[in-house]
């Protein structure tokens, strides 16, 4: 099983558009846009977001738990093996060596395994997907009750679903 790791709100736009998008993130940071996912069965470390701290600066979760404490955990299960590698990325992506390596060492000082990744250059619909999950105090299947448990839980987000504070995509 191979996962996408998102956010709360990330994760109820998916459901609502109904497919996993590109990254458009990457289009914007010079890089051929993808939708990632990981191997890891707990939480991708480079799934990690971005928020607005109090005084206006940015900062990246340490943990999944702090993500989940504050804006929350999804994760779309896939079972497609007409995913890329990571290898394969950098060749179709011309992504240069020296990048993919800078990227590399920076994702294993986070705890990372380049080896987990694997990216489609398409969207994917919601229906491939094989599972869709919200991390509680374990991942459970998204229900009405998963989701309300999460965005209790979740400090930046209100029970209406918008987020207080920001939280940027990769």
């Amino acid at each position: 099983m191979l996962y996408h790791y998102t956010h709360l709100v990330a994760g109820g736009s998916i459901i609502e558009d109904g497919y996993l998008k590109v990254s458009e993130w990457e289009r914007k940071n010079g890089f051929k846009p993808t939708l990632w996912f990981s191997k890891h069965e707990l939480y991708e470390p480079t799934a990690l977001k971005q928020y607005q701290t109090e005084n206006g600066g940015m900062s990246v979760f340490k943990t999944m738990q702090e993500q989940a404490n504050k804006v929350g955990c999804v994760r779309f299960g896939y079972e497609g093996s007409d995913l890329h590698t990571w290898k394969e990325y950098g060749s179709l992506s011309e992504i240069s060596r020296q990048e993919r390596r800078r990227m590399e060492k920076s994702h294993k000082k986070k705890g990372a395994n380049p080896s987990d990744w694997l990216c489609s250059f398409d969207d994917i619909s919601l229906e491939d997907m094989s599972s869709v999950e919200i991390w509680t105090d374990k991942w459970e299947e998204w229900t009405e009750k998963s989701l309300e448990s999460a965005m209790h839980k979740a400090e930046f987000l209100t029970m209406d679903g918008c987020e207080e504070s920001c939280c940027s995509s990769k």
